[in-house]
């Protein structure tokens, strides 16, 4: 509710007639939007009128979020002292959102409220406010930001062997550029690293730092199979992707007809 103000209080007696049960009051001396009221108490005639204020609403964190939709939440808290005839959402790529930016309205009222997103961008930060709106204004809440999903990568491109290498490049799937990868041999568990050694921890790169990645430091004739993995903005990975394989050279020289070629 809005700030109450005692405006003035009176023996009944002074006054005449039927006292109303309540009255808006606008005009002369009362500024912005307010109601009053009239009530008899304790043997006193009491007028009481209530400032209205525009609502309160507070943005609570994204849930529910994928590749490309989302769930965003608020929540409001009082609404002034006038009705809440809409409350809802805000997102845009960049902070500072406004109520220009892709407003997106869930109902009305006092309480929490869900606004589902969908069409969004893949791997994308998105910044949003909560809204309200009552008779008086609307009121906005703090910025908050949440990532989509990265896509799940496809199968690695395995070629070129050698004796004791092969190359390995990253099929993004749809990812953007920015979006970061990790190319794991999956015999072992081991990582490729950024010098195409492996090791125990993830090397996260984008495709295009990873580019074709020669992975040495193999077994000839030996069949190794790769899978790759992706992660948003925000750190959060996906599962592996499909596997790709390729076999090593043999590392014997080659016969014919018993000599050595």
């Amino acid at each position: 509710a809005g700030s109450s103000t005692l405006i003035a209080k009176g023996a009944i007696g002074s006054v005449a007639g039927a006292v109303p049960t309540s009255l808006t009051i606008g005009g002369d001396g009362i500024a912005g939007d307010t109601v009053g009221a009239l009530a008899i108490t304790a043997g006193e005639l009491i007028l009481q009128v209530i400032q209205l204020e525009p609502p309160a609403v507070t943005t609570v964190a994204a849930s529910a979020t994928n590749t490309t939709a989302a769930t965003l939440n608020g929540e409001v808290t009082a609404d002034g002292g006038a009705a809440v005839t809409e409350r809802g959402v805000c997102y845009q790529t960049t902070a500072g959102v406004g109520l220009g930016d892709n407003p997106t309205a869930s109902g009305s009222g006092i309480g929490v409220f869900a606004a589902d997103l969908s069409s969004l961008a893949v791997n994308q930060t998105y910044f949003f406010k909560a809204y309200a709106v009552n008779s008086v204004g609307t009121s906005l809440g703090s910025d908050l930001s949440f990532t989509t999903l990265a896509n799940v990568p496809g199968a690695p491109l395995v070629a070129n062997p050698t004796v004791s290498t092969l190359d390995v490049t990253v099929q993004a799937n749809g990812n953007p550029a920015d979006t970061a990868f990790a190319i794991q041999r999956t015999s072992d568990s081991l990582y490729v690293q950024a010098d195409g050694s492996f090791g125990a921890d993830a090397a996260w790169q984008t495709a295009s730092a990873w580019g074709t990645k020669t992975v040495t430091g193999l077994a000839d004739t030996t069949t190794y199979s790769f899978q790759v993995k992706a992660r948003n903005g925000e750190a959060v990975e996906t599962a592996v992707g499909a596997t790709a394989a390729g076999t090593t050279l043999d590392a014997r020289p080659s016969s014919l007809g018993g000599f050595n070629l």
